[in-house]
């Protein structure tokens, strides 16, 4: 489930946010995030779940990316 932000977003404020974690997870420090990479090896249905967990974490976070990341590993 997605935030309710991210749903009344337009769409090109919804790309742009998807493509700002697809940026993070392509250039994912595999040391600093472990248990994020893990995940992302895991399958699927596991990345969709990352994927809810980081978004929530950056409207929380107001769109800081890299303090979203440190919240979502500490608490997978």
């Amino acid at each position: 489930m997605t935030p309710k932000q991210f749903e009344i977003q337009d769409a090109a404020d919804r790309k742009e946010t998807v493509l700002i974690v697809k940026r993070a997870l392509k250039s994912l420090d595999r040391q600093k995030y472990p248990n994020i990479n893990n995940t992302l090896k895991s399958g699927n249905t596991k990345i969709y779940a990352l994927l809810n967990l980081i978004l929530d974490q950056m409207y929380v976070l107001e769109f800081d990316i890299e303090l979203s990341l440190l919240a979502v590993e500490e608490n997978i």
